[in-house]
């Protein structure tokens, strides 16, 4: 069976790497959606929809404590967590584990085809994943959130307004563009060919799902992720985001250098990048998300 390229140089993404990448980016801005609505009242049943390794549930439960500290009236609050990944899905069901989360249910599903049962939940919380679904994902994502939430329950969805990631590499590629041996003119990586989405488009996909636009509200939170070496982070970026159909190709190994040269330096003089003067290489970088926020 043939092995499909990849340049020598790629890092290989794990959790570490991402951690590196992204820090608790996701988990910071789900402190700042979820904390006006804590202590969620008796009888909630909350969805975390598309729940990677468990950012959301790790906040909620860091700012109401599950069952083990909860005080009795609290105590029927449950949170079923989905995501299409099952390493994701078996990653938070170990930390719900070592966490000793009662009443965690974690399990595979995808989020344009949830198999709850109609009026499931009180809450539904969707961190980042309306972006990744492409074309119509988006709007048929919040058509089963509406359909599995309780009249009057409470729609959350992030994404993420300014992705500094996507702008850089754009800009590293449109650098290297011609060079011979590169990829046609027009071939941008798959990830960076991902459209500007933001909290206009979920409002656009709440509505066209059937939520009212009375109440709706978009807020918009910021947070900085450390960057400890500025070049590893590009390399890690461009390990994520740098194939093109799916794949690598021999010009990808022999510009590996220029990419990451270009990346690193649009990274740490754009305006979404504060450099840290005592260490080398170092600084924190920016993230904006939007969240809109809307009822059954």
């Amino acid at each position: 069976m043939s092995v499909s390229f990849k340049p020598k140089q790629i890092v290989l993404i794990d959790e570490t790497a991402l951690q590196e990448f992204l820090g608790s980016a996701t988990e910071a801005v789900a402190h700042e959606f979820l904390r006006p609505l804590v202590p969620l009242p008796v009888g909630s049943h909350v969805h975390d929809n598309g729940c990677g390794s468990g950012a959301i549930t790790k906040a909620l439960f860091s700012l109401q404590p599950p069952l083990k500290n909860a005080d009795p009236d609290r105590q029927d609050i449950r949170v079923s967590a989905t995501d299409r990944s099952p390493a994701a899905v078996k990653q938070l069901q170990s930390m719900a584990t070592s966490e000793n989360w009662t009443g965690v249910d974690a399990r595979s599903m995808d989020s344009t085809a949830l198999s709850f049962p109609d009026g499931s939940f009180s809450h539904s919380l969707t961190g980042f994943v309306f972006l990744q679904l492409g074309e119509g994902g988006d709007v048929v994502s919040a058509r089963e959130i509406h359909r599995t939430l309780r009249p009057g329950g409470l729609a959350v969805v992030a994404t993420w307004e300014d992705l500094p990631s996507m702008a850089v590499f754009r800009q590293a590629v449109e650098e290297l563009r011609g060079v011979e041996g590169g990829r046609p003119e027009g071939a941008l990586p798959d990830m960076l060919q991902m459209h500007a989405y933001g909290g206009r488009q979920v409002e656009q996909a709440l509505l066209k799902a059937g939520f009212p636009s009375d109440g709706m509200r978009v807020e918009r939170h910021s947070t900085e992720i450390r960057v400890a070496n500025a070049r590893r982070w590009c390399e890690i970026g461009w390990s994520i985001c740098g194939t093109t159909g799916g794949k690598w190709i021999q010009h990808d190994e022999d510009s590996w250098e220029q990419v990451i040269e270009y990346a690193q330096q649009a990274l740490v003089t754009g305006p979404w990048y504060r450099r840290d003067m005592d260490v080398e290489g170092a600084g924190w970088l920016t993230l904006t998300a939007s969240v809109v926020v809307a009822r059954k």
